[in-house]
C-alpha cells in the first residue's frame, strides 16, 4: 500500500495478510508469552489465574479474531478507496456497522459460553479460599485484558491503512474519525455489555 503507483480496493487483498499475523499472535504469540510471564515472573496468585484464564480465551477464540482482523483490514481500505462512488460509499458504512455489529455480538457470545465452561472453575477458586471480590475481580481482567489487546491490534490496523490513504490520497480526517467510531461504538458497547454480564454471572455463582 505504500509502494504502490494507486490506492483502490485491490491492497485489501494484499492487506488480507495482516489477518493470518493476527491469527499466529492471538492463537500462539499472545498465550505463549502469557504463559512464559506465568512460569518466569514472581506474579500473585490473581495475577497467574488471569494470565493463564485470557491465553486459554484467546486460543478457543481463534477464528473469531480472524473474522475480526478481516473486517479491520477490509471495511476501512474499502471505504477510503470508495470515495469517488457515493452509493457504494454510503453502503460500504452501512455494511460496515452492520457487521462490527454482529461481530461484536459474536465475542458476547463467546463469553457467555466462556462462563458456563469456567463455572466449575469459580467454584474452584472459591473452594480454595478466594472471596467473592477477589473471584470477580479475576473474571473483570480476563474480559478487560482481551479487550485490550483487541484494541491495541485493530487500532494498528486501522491507522496504518487511514496514514497510507491521508498521505497518498488526501482523504478527509473527519472520514477517518467515521471509521474508528464505526468500529470504537459496537465494540465499546460489547465491552460494556460483557462486564454487565460477568457481574450478574459472578452474583448468580458466589451471592452478593
Amino acid at each position: 500500500m505504500y509502494v504502490g503507483e494507486e490506492l483502490d480496493a485491490g491492497f485489501a487483498i494484499a492487506s488480507c495478510i495482516g489477518a493470518i499475523s493476527a491469527y499466529g499472535l492471538f492463537y500462539y504469540f499472545i498465550p505463549h508469552t502469557l504463559n512464559e510471564m506465568v512460569d518466569s515472573l514472581n506474579l500473585k496468585g490473581e495475577d497467574t489465574i488471569v494470565l493463564g484464564d485470557l491465553a486459554l480465551f484467546m486460543q478457543q477464540s481463534k477464528l473469531l479474531i480472524v473474522f475480526i482482523m478481516l473486517a479491520v483490514i477490509l471495511i476501512p481500505t474499502f471505504i477510503f478507496s470508495s470515495l469517488h462512488m457515493k452509493m457504494l460509499h454510503i453502503a460500504l458504512h452501512i455494511g460496515a456497522v452492520l457487521i462490527n455489529f454482529v461481530l461484536c455480538l459474536s465475542v458476547v457470545s463467546r463469553f457467555d459460553i466462556d462462563a458456563l465452561e469456567k463455572k466449575e472453575h469459580f467454584k474452584n477458586l472459591c473452594k480454595m479460599g478466594l472471596t467473592n471480590k477477589e473471584v470477580k475481580k479475576i473474571s473483570y481482567k480476563e474480559g478487560n485484558g482481551f479487550y485490550i489487546v483487541l484494541w491495541i491490534f485493530a487500532g494498528i490496523y486501522i491507522l496504518s491503512i487511514a496514514c497510507t490513504f491521508l498521505i497518498r490520497a488526501s482523504i478527509d480526517l473527519g472520514l477517518v474519525g467515521i471509521v474508528l467510531l464505526e468500529f470504537i461504538v459496537p465494540y465499546g458497547m460489547a465491552e460494556f455489555i460483557v462486564y454487565l454480564k460477568k457481574r450478574g454471572q459472578n452474583y448468580e455463582l458466589h451471592g452478593n
